[in-house]
């Protein structure tokens, strides 16, 4: 296995990490691409990221990457993966006017439209699975619109959130400790039943601008299954406030600390990625 320890003089400032939000990742913003088994380290020797190689069965992924491609969520409220100033008041079908809802306009989603159409592909689409807890605009936690209307596939991918915290149990046990004591406050109604997950986000040909993610539990890691993937170069993900990227295929497991910047280098033409994130969500203990 590769070990990496990050230089001081690979990690950026917190002043440029705030100027690479909500843009998009270049091959500029990494000195080293890892494909292979990896574990990298902080300057700190906190983990960083664990790229695990061919840990997850391949019928697992298969079946998985069936359900998912289901998904057909809009990206109206995911502007700060599709780009910085992207939420924009809502305008009112009745007179035009601007409501402070704010929601990604149509014409912008539109246009990312047809750039995945000009490389072949289908998207981008986005939508989770599982729970939510309460937010500033929700007072109520909840089940996600798409586990709702559809059953069936939150339970069918129950198989997929198994192996991934087996692996978290076997390669970075500390994390998968904190993240499994955590989980023990969190009734069974607003998670996988028994597992350190609550939540699970797919993303159909979604190339994502350089973000944080917000409301994850911070004690654990976030765990990236890439279940499709038409050419590896395709959508290569980066952490640029770090200095390294990851080709991530199917079967791998990537953990990572999401609370570090990551995004997507560009999909290429034909190159379809189908990926899943399993995370619990950080308030989830207080849903009752």
């Amino acid at each position: 296995m590769y070990r990496l320890k990050i230089s001081p003089s690979m990690r950026r400032g917190d002043a440029e990490i705030e100027r690479l939000l909500g843009i998009f990742p270049t091959e500029a913003d990494y000195e080293c691409l890892l494909k292979e088994d990896a574990i990298i380290y902080a300057p700190n020797g906190d983990v960083l990221a664990r790229l695990v190689r061919n840990c997850l069965s391949e019928k697992t992924i298969t079946d998985a990457a069936k359900l998912f491609r289901t998904v057909h969520g809009s990206l109206s409220n995911r502007g700060s993966v599709i780009y910085k100033g992207a939420m924009m008041n809502r305008e009112r079908t009745s007179d035009g006017s601007l409501s402070r809802t704010k929601v990604v306009p149509p014409s912008l989603l539109e246009l990312v439209r047809e750039q995945n159409a000009r490389l072949g592909l289908s998207g981008p689409y986005s939508d989770f699975l599982g729970y939510f807890d309460r937010t500033g605009r929700e007072r109520f936690c909840r089940e996600t619109a798409w586990s709702l209307s559809h059953p069936d596939i939150f339970e069918i991918s129950r198989p997929l959130a198994e192996e991934v915290e087996y692996v978290n149990r076997h390669e970075l046990r500390q994390h998968w400790r904190r993240q499994r004591e955590f989980m023990k406050q969190v009734s069974e109604k607003f998670k996988y039943r028994n597992s350190i997950f609550s939540t699970l986000t797919v993303n159909l040909n979604l190339r994502c601008v350089n973000h944080i993610d917000a409301g994850d539990f911070p004690g654990g890691m976030g765990n990236l299954v890439v279940l499709e993937l038409g050419d590896e170069s395709s959508g290569i993900l980066t952490m640029p406030g770090d200095g390294v990227a990851f080709i991530v295929r199917p079967t791998d497991l990537l953990l990572m600390n999401v609370h570090r910047p990551h995004g997507n280098l560009p999909l290429k033409v034909g190159g379809a990625r189908l990926t899943a994130v399993l995370y619990a969500r950080q308030k989830i203990n207080k849903c009752r």
